[in-house]
């Protein structure tokens, strides 16, 4: 995680994820980010994280890109004042 010229990126290493398995949710300062994968055996791999980010953010990212694994999530401070829609968060899927 590192802070480019008012925004906030997060990168993720997921080998192996596909980017149709990759869900990400942002409420406040708080960001998750849960995956699947299917091994060489049909077993499911269900990762779940939750990430700590050092502001609040909006709930929408900026962009969110996702190649070989890695993906990178860009976001914007939020505006100091504003509030959010329903207070529920925002969840998408890649």
């Amino acid at each position: 995680m590192h802070d480019e010229v008012g925004q906030l990126v997060v990168i993720a290493d997921l080998p192996g994820v596909r980017q149709q398995d990759v869900e990400i949710a942002l409420h406040g300062d708080i960001m998750t980010i849960e995956a699947m994968r299917k091994d060489d055996s049909a077993h499911v791999h269900h990762y779940h994280r939750e990430l700590f980010l050092p502001l609040e953010v909006d709930n929408t990212p900026i962009d969110v890109a996702f190649e070989n694994g890695l993906l990178e999530v860009r976001l914007r401070p939020k505006a100091a004042g504003r509030k959010e829609g329903n207070g529920h968060g925002n969840m998408s899927r890649l």
